[in-house]
């Protein structure tokens, strides 16, 4: 079966592979050629299960949140597939019976790779509600209840009511804890990454703050235990969800299906048993920053420059939530178009 067969049995008039508009025949052949390397590299059973139940083209109903996750997937190993460089395998037992999405082996380090694509689903907002994001968590309910009555100051009678706008925190600790249960008879030599595929650049820079912002995962003080992720090696950061987002709707962006053209920032877990063991501080980073391109060394930079801040901005407001969106943006201006901007906006649920 290839993918032009499977397409013509799709029976959701809602599914994304049957839209119509001037960026669904590129969408289709840059998932053709993915297709196509992968054949290369699984049996032909495993691919119909790829097409018919992770693409949904055999399924009455569609689950945009379930394609999206197996887009993701696909879209991050299609730079592996068929080179001769490296030695790529598709969904491996690392930890009997459970598996991970692919691994790949470069240089003689086996990189075990968990994609995980966060469902964000729409939310019917009443006029004059005004929908608070915490970059980080409070450090307590009071500090909270503080934050709320200062707006509530600010806002006077203007507001309906102050709705604390969900953070996904939590989403991100029950991924590190699934990649967890995946890696744990890995080799210390191995490096484990979990891939977190983002929405947009405000979405992306919460995500960072999950890691590192008030209690974070990869600060001293976790508020969750940091054995129940200690062998997630890194954590990668990538805006792969928003370029697939409804892409027949969202502006027109090139190479789709390819990681090292997306916006990707990649964070080392210091805790983790073979970062404690064998992290060798720049130098691991610089190996595995070829492997996963990534823009963390620049971005990192441009976080900390306080000369380097847009007009009427704040540098708070760039560490907090607004960093990916100004960089980006800057990268913009070069030519170098990283996020689809959707007709469409979503909220979280």
């Amino acid at each position: 079966m290839d993918l032009k067969d499977a397409i013509s049995n799709i029976k959701s008039a809602d599914h994304y592979l049957i839209q119509e508009g001037v960026a669904c025949d590129e969408y289709i052949d840059g998932l053709s050629v993915v297709i196509e390397k992968l054949r290369c590299e699984i049996s032909d059973a495993k691919l119909k299960k790829v097409l018919r139940q992770k693409l949904q083209t055999d399924h009455c109903d569609f689950s945009e949140d379930q394609f999206l996750q197996s887009v993701c997937e696909l879209t991050v190993m299609s730079d592996y597939m068929n080179r001769s460089d490296c030695h790529f395998v598709y969904e491996p037992q690392i930890s009997p019976p459970k598996d991970v999405d692919f691994s790949v082996t470069v240089n003689r380090v086996r990189y075990n790779v968990e994609v995980k694509c966060p469902s964000y689903k729409e939310v019917a907002r009443k006029d004059g509600e005004v929908v608070v994001t915490f970059a980080n968590r409070a450090p307590t309910i009071d500090q909270k209840k503080e934050i709320y009555n200062e707006i509530a100051q600010r806002l006077g009678d203007h507001a309906i009511s102050i709705v604390e706008d969900k953070n996904l925190d939590n989403t991100l600790k029950d991924f590190l804890y699934s990649a967890q249960e995946k890696v744990l008879k890995a080799s210390l030599r191995d490096v484990n990454l979990l891939v977190v595929c983002c929405k947009d650049e405000v979405d992306m820079q919460l995500w960072r703050g999950y890691l590192f912002g008030f209690n974070g995962y990869f600060t001293e003080t976790s508020f969750i235990p940091r054995r129940n992720f200690n062998r997630v090696d890194y954590v990668l950061l990538t805006n792969i969800q928003n370029r697939h987002y409804r892409y027949f709707s969202g502006s027109r962006i090139d190479d789709r299906w390819r990681l090292a053209c997306s916006f990707n920032l990649l964070y080392p877990n210091r805790f983790s048993v073979r970062n404690m063991a064998m992290y060798s501080g720049e130098k691991d980073l610089e190996a595995i920053n070829k492997v996963f391109p990534n823009h963390n060394i620049d971005f990192e930079s441009y976080l900390k420059d306080k000369g380097d801040v847009p007009t009427n901005e704040s540098q708070e407001a760039k560490k907090l939530n607004l960093g990916v969106a100004f960089y980006t943006d800057k990268l913009k201006q070069q030519g170098r178009i990283f996020f689809s901007k959707q007709v469409i906006e979503r909220g979280v649920e």
